[in-house]
């Protein structure tokens, strides 16, 4: 791998992790298709000039996760609000759990 391809590499991941700050995804998977090609490139005598960009590859691990853990956290929270509308959990009078269900609306509103 020249330097020039580790430079790159480097440009890669920094746009990456601009990319993630900014949600933006569709960059962060065309980004990846070109760290692909430029990691098929690297040899074993280019370990000492990676080792210097683990950092930035660490960093952006870490925001993907974070990426990812959200967006599941969101999907939680809607299935959540889902099934609030459609059922309810309460207690009747004697202290017993019971579940009030929602008829769907028959007629659709608007706004």
């Amino acid at each position: 791998m020249t330097k020039r391809a580790v430079l790159r590499l480097k440009m890669i991941l920094e746009a990456e992790r601009a990319a993630l700050l900014t949600g933006d995804f569709a960059t962060v998977e065309t980004l990846a298709e070109e760290k692909i090609e430029l990691s098929q490139n690297i040899g074993p005598e280019d370990r000492h000039e990676l080792a210097a960009l683990s950092g930035a590859l660490a960093q952006n691990t870490t925001l993907l996760a974070a990426a990812r853990d959200g967006v599941s956290n969101v999907l939680t929270a809607l299935a959540n609000q889902r099934a609030a509308r459609q059922r309810l959990s309460s207690y009747d009078r004697s202290g017993k759990a019971t579940t009030i269900t929602q008829q769907p609306a028959k007629t659709e509103r608007r706004f």
